[in-house]
Formats: C-alpha cells, structure tokens, sequence
C-alpha cells in the first residue's frame, strides 16, 4: 500500500488561497511526501495524531501523518509568497 495526500475540502481552499508558483511548489512537496514522508517531514508534536512539518521553496506545510492507512491530511500551509 502507498502513502497517498488526502485532499479535503480544507485542503482545498487552502491551496486555492495559495499563488501559482507556492502552489506549484506545495503539489511538488505532496509528491515526495507520498514517496516518504518520514524522509521529507519533521516530526513537531501529537495532536489529533502524529504532526509533522515539511518545507516546499516558499514557506511550510504541517501535515498529520496516519500509517495505519497510509494517508498524508495537510493541516496547515504558511506560504511566504
């Protein structure tokens, strides 16, 4: 089973907010995350689940990382740009 990146609804009008160039970036990040998200994020802490933050070229991207089911749910983008 492959680790997939879960696109809400919140995901969604997060990455809407977001320019072309940092949404670019963050689509580039969804896809090494789903490769191995453990060798692109760092671990910041236990909320609803494990939380982890990855960089893309611009700003940051807090995900929850579930292994049970594989799946990748971003909580939080901070672009720069």
């Amino acid at each position: 089973m492959t680790w997939h990146v879960h696109i809400s609804e919140h995901t969604f009008e997060m990455l809407t907010g977001l320019g072309e160039s940092p949404r670019g970036a963050v689509f580039r990040l969804f896809r090494r995350l789903e490769e191995d998200p453990h060798a692109m994020a760092v671990p910041m802490g236990f909320g609803d689940g494990p939380m982890y933050t990855a960089a893309f070229a611009t700003g940051l991207l807090v995900v929850l990382i579930n292994p049970e089911n594989r799946r990748i749910t971003p909580v939080q983008i901070t672009s720069l740009d």
